[in-house]
């Protein structure tokens, strides 16, 4: 009689797919997620202005590629993103990514 092995995907305990990130990178992510965040307001989220005050120094200036980018973060078009949702989009830049 023949085993018959079953692959499932498994999500990670946030919801989301496991991204292509190493286990040894993400305290560092972590941590510069949490850099971010506290930027301006410390509340365990990125808001728009904090991702524009971290790329350009300035939050009060308007700028279409720090608005595009984020709205690749900002899965739920609530003007803040999650650790998680940040893991994932940096993940497409990591060099495993397919």
């Amino acid at each position: 009689m023949q085993k018959v092995y079953w692959k499932q995907k498994v999500k990670n305990k946030s919801g989301y797919k496991d991204p292509t990130v190493l286990a040894s990178e993400r305290p560092s992510l972590y941590d510069l997620f949490n850099r971010v965040n506290s930027s301006i307001i410390d509340d365990g989220l990125i808001q728009k202005e904090e991702f524009q005050h971290v790329v350009f120094r300035n939050n009060n200036k308007q700028n279409i590629f720090t608005d595009r980018v984020f709205d690749l973060f900002d899965v739920k078009h609530n003007e803040v993103t999650e650790f998680g949702n940040f893991l994932c989009f940096l993940s497409v830049f990591h060099p495993s990514a397919q």
